[in-house]
């Protein structure tokens, strides 16, 4: 497997097995493509939850100021560059690692191969493992290769999936879907066919467009690689986990074959920008 690494000024990086080219990630592509409306206000939220924290210390710690204009100095020196939304992303990160590697290390056992000793959870990280759980019971599923680095010198990019497996669509699984998300389902894959996916792994309050989008990549990289080359077409599997009690539940997104080529037409699209900012082809 292709380890990651960083090109200078153009972000995390693969080198591909078969041309040496340095490919870029997906996910340093998909950097460039809006992200959710719901972002913005959250990170405001954050630093507002830290400026008005800050100014309450500040103010207790002193008996008194000078004027407003010292307290507002010295308020500004205690804030410096903290920025708290910045912290929850690196703290939400984090906990997104270790629940990948937990479940890596339970697929890899699974598969009866070597697997290193899985990380202590608990919390939230315990929360999003359990809910894991609760999915890999409720699906019947052949697991074919895990944390699978896919790679595409015809279309230059790289990535790491963390799934790829055979899955028998059940009621159970069917019953997962959003009902806006079920319209014609059971007519294009008849509940108990089985079908090749590649599945992606999230931890988050949603499924959000630039996650289909890298699904979309994954799976065009698998299949020009030949890891999907049956006559079944291939679909993507987006699984999200809960980082919370009052989320208590798994959320399973499908990306059927005949929608693959739109979302990778869009991926296409982005990585054109991703270009052009990093001067790549000029």
């Amino acid at each position: 497997m292709s380890k990651p690494f960083n090109v200078k000024g153009k972000g995390r990086h693969y080198k591909s097995p078969v041309t040496g080219n340095n490919l870029p990630s997906v996910t340093n592509i998909l950097d460039c493509y809006p992200k959710q409306r719901a972002l913005v206000p959250w990170a405001a939220n954050m630093q507002k939850e830290l400026d008005v924290e800050a100014a309450w210390t500040v103010y207790q710690s002193r008996k008194e100021f000078r004027d407003a204009d010292h307290f507002r100095q010295v308020l500004d020196d205690f804030i410096g560059k903290q920025r708290k939304h910045k912290a929850e992303l690196a703290k939400a990160g984090d906990l997104g690692t270790k629940v990948h590697k937990a479940i890596d290390c339970t697929i890899r056992a699974s598969m009866g191969l070597p697997a290193e000793e899985p990380p202590t959870l608990e919390g939230p990280a315990l929360w999003a493992y359990m809910s894991w759980e609760d999915w890999w019971r409720q699906t019947d599923i052949q697991p074919r290769a895990v944390e699978k680095f896919v790679f595409s010198d015809k279309w230059g990019y790289a990535g790491t999936t963390d799934l790829i497996a055979d899955v028998r669509l059940s009621e159970a699984l069917y019953k997962r879907l959003k009902p806006e998300f079920r319209d014609n389902l059971r007519t294009m894959l008849h509940l108990g066919e089985v079908a090749p996916m590649v599945i992606d792994v999230k931890t988050g309050k949603g499924v959000y467009p630039d996650m289909l989008l890298q699904l979309a990549a994954y799976l065009e990289a698998a299949i020009e690689i030949g890891e999907l080359k049956e006559k079944v077409d291939p679909w993507g599997m987006i699984l999200r986990l809960p980082k919370n009690e009052k989320d208590p539940e798994f959320e399973v997104r499908f990306l059927r074959p005949e929608h693959r080529r739109q979302k990778l037409e869009t991926f296409l699209a982005v990585k054109k920008v991703w270009e052009d900012m990093h001067n790549v082809n000029q």
